[in-house]
């Protein structure tokens, strides 16, 4: 049996599954929250894993039965971007937040290379360093998947789909904008 000093790789494995699908979700839509902030957008509502932050409020929804039906894992980062001086950044902006979980994804990704090569030749060497390196290919494929699926899936909702058909036609950006407005408005008691 392999072991990670006292603990089971089987145990230490199955440990960074959950991290590595529970993590990489919150940090995508971190990504958002922080691109968005960035380039001037109001925070509408922020929902990750169960906890969602509409306005003044929040709320909780850790019940088993969310967590068997994928409710759980629905995320969601909705902003609303301020006014803009001309009419290519009222575009620009929105497109920017839409790509910021991507972004947020890839530079974590980026940053578990390296470590993952230090272990993988840690333990090509004789050293300890599998587990870990087996921990940082997890987060490695994790984070890449999340791209990969908001950026290129089939749902229309998804980030690139959204970003790509703003980015089609001139009419979709205002029309984004006034969904994240009424988004915004409702949550703010209007």
């Amino acid at each position: 049996m392999i072991t990670m000093g006292t603990v089971p790789f089987a145990l230490f494995l199955l440990a960074n599954v959950v991290i590595v699908v529970v993590l990489p979700i919150l940090l995508h839509e971190t990504g958002h929250l922080i691109v968005g902030w960035l380039t001037g957008h109001r925070l509408v509502y922020f929902c990750c894993l169960g906890f969602c932050k509409y306005g003044k409020y929040v709320k909780t929804a850790l019940g088993t039965e969310g967590v068997f039906t994928g409710e759980f894992f629905k995320s969601q980062c909705v902003m609303y971007p301020k006014k803009f001086e001309d009419e290519k950044d009222f575009v620009e902006r929105p497109l920017m937040f839409l790509a910021g979980g991507c972004i947020m994804n890839l530079l974590i990704a980026a940053v578990m290379v390296p470590a993952f090569i230090k272990y993988f030749k840690s333990t090509l060497a004789g050293r300890p360093g599998f587990e870990m390196g087996c921990a940082c290919l997890l987060w490695i494929i994790a984070n890449l998947y999340l791209v990969f699926h908001n950026w290129f899936g089939k749902d229309p909702t998804f980030d690139g789909n959204t970003f790509r058909m703003i980015r089609r036609d001139a009419n979709q950006g205002p029309l984004y904008l006034q969904t994240s407005r009424i988004s915004f408005l409702i949550c703010a008691g209007y």
